[in-house]
């Protein structure tokens, strides 16, 4: 009996170490693909702050680093969550956050 319980567990345990392993994988994707696009943007903002004269490219400026840092807000908010909810050793939060 302890034996088919001790089995039941170590599967369990093996199925929801497969998935946090999954789970991390896509986010580590995520994360490197935003930081890629974050890196775009920098460059962007680089080469248009020395063009001062053209007024759409001053709004597609305004516009970028607005984007900028919504995105940096809501980076930190999530990775704020994920480790309070990764230290108390639940992944669920997360679960519908990241696309399957």
């Amino acid at each position: 009996m302890a034996e088919s319980a001790i089995c039941f567990l170590f599967e369990q345990l093996s199925i929801w170490l497969q998935e946090e392993q999954k789970l991390i994988g896509r986010l580590r994707h995520e994360a490197e693909f935003i930081r890629g696009e974050m890196g775009q943007m920098r460059a962007f903002l680089r080469v248009a702050a020395k063009e001062e004269s053209d007024l759409q490219l001053k709004e597609w400026v305004r516009q970028v680093r607005e984007i900028a840092y919504d995105t940096e807000d809501i980076l930190e908010k999530y990775i704020f969550q994920f480790a309070h909810h990764h230290a108390r050793g639940s992944e669920a939060p997360y679960r519908n956050c990241i696309p399957q």
